[in-house]
């Protein structure tokens, strides 16, 4: 089992590679959005960020907003509780964008990430250089856990693989699986799964 840390850490991961695809264009005060439209299950990590406090969903469930009070980087307890993600949920996630992004996860790509560089400009064009040097930054600390957790490593060829059983094909749909699960166990249901305040 991960420590309490190594938890929030994966959560900080998450929420890094969501902030550099989001952006802001003057309709949430500021606060960077991620717009998914519930695609490719695009939604899943941010719904996990949303079950530790750090995501809202807005419009309707097509895009996820971060909390007013969120910034990476920054100290910020996640809100855990009983409805909260399970560490192999988080995980997920990383497999996830491991797989989404296997260009700028190759061999070729890697490097160890460094220090956070600045936040990109968030109203602002998507494609941009500090947009890219932050998006590449949030991959290779994806990278840097999955080495840890020793779930998956280079082949040959260059390319990330993950270890077996968690280089399943089910990937995401595995976690609404869980996420149902839960929810029918919880005495206030789905509403258990996010924090009360």
């Amino acid at each position: 089992m991960a420590s309490q840390s190594n938890y929030e850490d994966i959560a900080v991961a998450i929420a890094d590679v969501i902030l550099s695809l989001s952006h802001d264009q003057g309709l949430n005060d500021g606060k960077a959005r991620f717009e998914h439209f519930c695609e490719n299950n695009m939604n899943a990590p941010c719904d996990m960020l949303a079950r530790l406090g750090i995501m809202t969903e807005a419009r309707a469930g097509m895009e996820h907003c971060f909390t007013s009070d969120w910034r990476t980087g920054m100290s910020h307890p996640v809100q855990r509780h009983q409805g909260e993600p399970s560490l192999d949920d988080l995980f997920l996630a990383l497999k996830f964008y491991s797989e989404w992004f296997p260009k700028v996860v190759s061999k070729d790509s890697f490097q160890i990430a460094g220090d956070r560089p600045a936040l990109p400009n968030f109203s602002g064009p998507y494609a941009n250089e500090s947009r890219t040097q932050f998006h590449h930054w949030a991959m290779q600390n994806v990278i840097e856990l999955l080495l840890k957790a020793n779930l998956g490593n280079w082949a040959e060829d260059g390319r990330f693989k993950l270890f077996k059983p968690f280089d399943e094909h089910r990937g995401l749909e595995k976690y609404w699986m869980t996420r149902s699960m839960m929810a029918k166990n919880l005495a206030s249901g789905e509403n258990g799964l996010y924090p009360s305040n």
